[in-house]
């Protein structure tokens, strides 16, 4: 992708050491003249050691970067993303001068020893703790001007822009500040390989791997406070066992700072990033480029955008089968759509259940207001029972029970084996229960529905049940409709 990279003037002339041809082009930002490095073992070109010709055989040179591969690869492209990387992200962020900096070397290894040839040979800090487990995907040494990233990394060219974004943000910011850094590094490269005209701030970044660790967040009440996300020690930001959340909330915190329209909050990210530069701390910072109260509400609602169902009551979890929650004693668990519904709007809900176990009760929340007012569908199978039930300000309000006849239970009993289990709810009031498409009880509340979120609710009806005892239900495949 050239981008900017061939839109200033000058001309460039690059020649591949993987094909050994050349490339001219003009109308570059870069200009000059580059050369590639055939790095045959030598090491004459470059200084570099033999040990780390014969790994890094292959390369290619432009203007500020020379990428080197232990693999033939078609290297012209990686380096068409980091020029357009270097140069249009420094202009956006206001570096316009020429860069103060020698190349940048970027390595393709094939694997963590490669990586730490490229430590041995520049004297960079150890990175051994993630060896063979998976956790490798790129290093950026900003002060050495060294990156290595594994070939096989599964998106190359996004990989090269999120480092190079680093290197642009030691540029302006001279140190890693994790949770603007992080952020900024993975909105960039969507700006970079997008093709769609335009600045960041009007592009709205899109990243579904973070959305969905954002939605697991929300689900397992696992999301910090926008206090503690400023304060976060760099140790838990990269902490593995967080699962990439730190960086899905950095992702989020820069996406509000750049593509936020609050003119609380809009158009004041150089000012932000120039507070860093000079040594303030990240809260500091902010406070004196933003209204802290507007930011906060707008990180809170971003993280939280993601999430279709959010706990109301008992654990939630993410699991092989969708979603999961677990209640210990006779106590219920519920989760409910993060959709809210208007008073008298019809919806609809689907979802498969496994395998509910012979003490639980289970069924679908409607109407909820809060933790403390909602209604109460529930379904019995192995008893052949429906109660419709209201639960407002810490009592039961409301509770119809109905018997269902053989046919209708034996049908409500089969949504053990997998089947589809459905509830209509019509605005005026008239609810339905669905198996496979097929109605199995229909009741009405007499009045329109007032509104709220629905969801699904389980609960151990053995009174008996101590703390020790746990129930947990899968529900695989919900869908709100409405």
């Amino acid at each position: 992708m050239a981008g900017l990279a061939w839109a200033r003037g000058g001309t460039r002339a690059r020649t591949s050491a993987v094909t050994g041809t050349a490339v001219g082009g003009t109308g570059t930002a870069v200009g000059g003249t580059g050369t590639a490095v055939t790095g045959t073992g030598s090491g004459a070109s470059t200084g570099i050691g033999a040990p780390i010709n014969e790994r890094f055989r292959y390369s290619a040179t432009s203007q500020n970067f020379e990428v080197r591969s232990g693999q033939r690869l078609l290297l012209e492209p990686l380096l068409d993303v980091a020029e357009s990387t270097l140069w249009r992200t420094r202009a956006w962020l206001g570096s316009t001068g020429p860069a103060s900096y020698g190349p940048t070397l970027i390595f393709l290894t094939d694997d963590d020893e490669g990586l730490h040839a490229v430590e041995r040979e520049y004297g960079l800090a150890s990175s051994g703790v993630h060896d063979g487990d998976g956790a490798f995907k790129g290093r950026c040494f900003p002060e050495s001007h060294v990156i290595v990233i594994p070939y096989d990394v599964g998106a190359l060219r996004w990989q090269i822009a999120h480092e190079v974004t680093h290197i642009v943000f030691d540029e302006i910011v001279g140190r890693n500040v994790e949770n603007v850094n992080e952020g900024l590094a993975e909105l960039v490269p969507y700006w970079i390989l997008s093709g769609a005209p335009g600045m960041p701030e009007t592009l709205d970044s899109k990243y579904e791997l973070y959305d969905h660790r954002l939605a697991q967040a929300v689900l397992e009440r696992d999301l910090p406070t926008f206090d503690a996300f400023l304060n976060v020690d760099e140790g838990v930001f990269y902490d593995e066992s967080s699962q990439w959340l730190w960086y899905a909330l950095s992702w989020k915190f820069v996406k509000v700072l750049v593509e936020s329209h609050d003119p609380l909050v809009q158009g004041r990210l150089r000012h932000f990033l120039e507070l860093l530069s000079k040594g303030s701390p990240v809260e500091p910072a902010l406070r004196a480029s933003y209204d802290m109260r507007a930011l906060a509400a707008a990180w809170q609602a971003a993280v939280e955008q993601p999430a279709t169902w959010r706990p109301l009551f008992g654990d939630w979890r993410v699991d092989p089968y969708g979603m999961g929650g677990t209640v210990s004693g006779a106590h219920s668990a519920c989760v409910v759509s993060s959709a809210s519904l208007f008073a008298g709007e019809s919806f609809s809900m689907e979802v498969t259940l496994d395998g509910p176990a012979p003490d639980a009760a289970f069924g679908f929340a409607f109407d909820v207001g809060s933790d403390d007012q909602f209604g109460y569908l529930e379904l019995r199978p192995a008893c052949g029972r429906v109660t419709v039930a209201e639960h407002v300000f810490g009592r039961w309000t409301r509770v119809d029970d109905y018997v269902l006849d053989p046919i209708a239970r034996a049908a409500l009993y089969s949504v053990q084996r997998g089947q589809r289990l459905t509830l209509r709810a019509a605005g005026h009031g008239r609810l339905d229960v669905l198996v496979d498409g097929a109605t199995v009880f229909r009741c009405d509340l007499g009045r329109p529905l007032r509104g709220g979120s629905a969801g699904l609710m389980f609960e151990n009806c053995d009174t008996g049940a101590s703390e020790r005892d746990v129930l947990e239900m899968h529900f695989r495949g919900a869908v709100l409709a409405h």
